[in-house]
């Protein structure tokens, strides 16, 4: 699977503060680790110190590393080491998956560092600061509740240069699929109190944030702590709690689908836009993966989710090269993502992690076979991502601007298609309607209907 890296925009300390330490954070893989490095930026930010983009001069630097393949564990190594040159005289913080797998490699890549394992989050600053303390490096005093409040009228510690922050609701799995390591890494499935939930997504909107993103491992299993109700409950409890413009889910299992679900994509504010991953159109591969999910149920899933919402934007994750793959079982793939007609695709190369039970299949594809077959199914993608374009050439939608680059404004639909226009009016953070008037890069080229006024979303 691909590893993606994600740097924290700089924020000022407190007013007040004018020597504060400096924080960098550097997160690998997952929306997850996203909204986890999120958080401990903002902790950091709310005890005086200053973020920084990581790999400039910083006193803490923070790895949230990733496990998922050998690959993302080597790039976990590297970030660890380029985090060292950074803070000389400070400290270098691992945590993530990567950490919570293999701890003693971590700690061993840069002798000193501090590996703090997931559930001790919430004390990183103490534990940081305490480590600090011992370098002789000066620690600002906790602010109180007036100088918070003062600075986040003053200079917010969490104004944000984007408008879409994930929110983890949900962590760790029970499922064990043979080539998953996830399990190991976060622990059995356990759910943040709804409450929590919503206060956090109005905290989010009062920081001018459009759009929040609902993630979990295994966010179809979330059950609420105290009165155990499930993920549509506290959808709904964000609708009718917060005034946040819009709501996205990152991505349910097929095995844990509840079709109550399914009618909050009728409604405005809940995006539509539904990941679902197969990982194999091959019942064979399915069952071998230990997936506990059949091809008739996500069929029927995707038809009951377009009778329900017809332009929905179905996308998926697939996994190829799984151990005893033929080309036939490859050929069942590729023609149930035809027969699905998803609006995008992810594929990934297997990739063997030991401690999995799949480290052990026998007939393990050969890793030329298993790239030749990946490309295959990413030569669908633009395809896939064009048809699903096409159905809205003409039409008015709301999108959300989420910054500029190379002269053209950047943003996002609620059915997940990317938007970009040539603009000097838009402003980040706010919806406007705009036409879709063609194919553009990964996206479309859109045009801002001037009659329709611009809102801000704070």
């Amino acid at each position: 699977m691909s590893v993606t890296f994600v740097e924290h925009e700089q924020i000022e300390p407190a007013q007040g503060l004018a020597s504060a330490p400096r924080c960098a954070v550097l997160t690998l893989g997952c929306k997850v680790n996203q909204a986890e490095s999120e958080e401990i930026r903002e902790r950091f930010a709310q005890a005086g110190f200053t973020t920084v983009p990581f790999g400039e001069a910083a006193e803490v630097s923070v790895v949230n590393t990733c496990t998922v393949t050998h690959v993302a564990d080597r790039k976990s190594r590297q970030m660890i080491r380029r985090a060292q040159t950074a803070v000389p005289v400070g400290i270098v913080v691992v945590t993530g998956c990567y950490a919570a797998v293999s701890p003693a490699e971590a700690e061993a890549v840069v002798p000193g560092a501090l590996v703090v394992q997931r559930d001790r989050h919430r004390e990183l600053v103490d534990i940081v600061s305490e480590a600090l303390r011992e370098r002789g490096v000066p620690i600002p005093e906790p602010l109180s509740p007036e100088e918070l409040a003062y600075a986040a009228l003053v200079q917010p510690t969490a104004k944000r240069s984007r408008s879409r922050v994930f929110v983890k609701v949900q962590d760790g799995c029970w499922h064990a699929c043979a080539y998953c390591i996830v399990p190991r890494a976060r622990g059995r499935s356990v759910s943040r109190p709804a409450t929590e939930v919503v206060q956090r997504v109005r905290d989010l909107h009062a920081q001018d944030v459009a759009e929040v993103v609902l993630t979990g491992v295994c966010i179809g299993d979330y059950e609420d702590p105290a009165t155990g109700s499930a993920l549509t409950a506290l959808i709904r409890m964000l609708l009718a709690e917060t005034d946040i413009p819009r709501i996205r889910i990152s991505s349910i299992n097929p095995m844990h689908f509840d079709y109550t679900f399914l009618g909050l994509f009728a409604l405005p504010r809940i995006c539509r836009h539904l990941h679902l991953p197969l990982q194999s159109g091959s019942p064979h591969i399915l069952q071998r993966m230990n997936r506990r999910h059949t091809l008739a149920e996500y069929r029927r899933i995707v038809r009951r989710a377009r009778e329900v919402c017809p332009d929905i934007a179905l996308t998926t994750d697939v996994l190829v090269g799984f151990p005893g793959e033929t080309a036939e079982h490859f050929g069942e793939t590729a023609a149930f993502i035809d027969e699905i007609g998803f609006a995008d695709l992810h594929v990934f190369p297997y990739s063997i992690r030991p401690r999995t039970s799949a480290a052990h299949f026998d007939a393990q594809v050969p890793f030329g076979v298993r790239k030749q077959r990946v490309q295959s199914l990413i030569a669908k993608v633009p395809g896939l991502r064009r048809a699903y374009i096409e159905r809205f050439l003409g039409t008015a939608l709301d999108v959300v601007w989420e910054g500029k680059s190379e002269g053209y404004w950047r943003g996002c639909t609620d059915n997940y298609l990317r938007v970009y226009v040539k603009s000097d009016t838009i402003t980040t953070g706010t919806l406007q309607r705009t036409r879709i008037v063609g194919v553009y890069k990964d996206g479309t080229l859109g045009e801002i209907l001037e009659d329709e006024p611009r809102r801000a979303l704070a």
